[in-house]
């Protein structure tokens, strides 16, 4: 995976990844892989919340949130503090543009 590629998982803070696409991530910067999570699905009829596939109760995963912090950190990053998960993982995603662009 390109870095270019990369970034467009990193400005997305609402997708659970599936672990290999969080290694390519980290593989594509040259960051230390992240450790997945076990994921539950939450109730039918959740307002906000993790909706999986039908048939999936659980599912094994890197929170997207979660992944663009660690590549930042990694690359000893700094970016804005936001409130919502996808304002501050296009936050991030910005500074990591920024840092390849150098």
């Amino acid at each position: 995976m390109e870095k270019k590629e990369a970034l467009r998982y990193l400005a997305d803070g609402h997708t659970v990844w599936k672990p290999e696409i969080a290694d390519e991530v980290c593989d594509a910067f040259g960051v230390q892989r992240i450790k997945p999570s076990r994921f539950r699905s939450d109730p039918p009829g959740t307002i906000k919340g993790l909706t999986m596939k039908e048939g999936e109760e659980n599912s094994l995963g890197v929170d997207g949130l979660t992944l663009s912090h660690h590549v930042a950190d990694e690359l000893g990053l700094e970016y804005g503090s936001y409130i919502g998960r996808g304002f501050q993982a296009q936050a991030i995603a910005r500074a990591i543009a920024e840092y390849m662009k150098e």
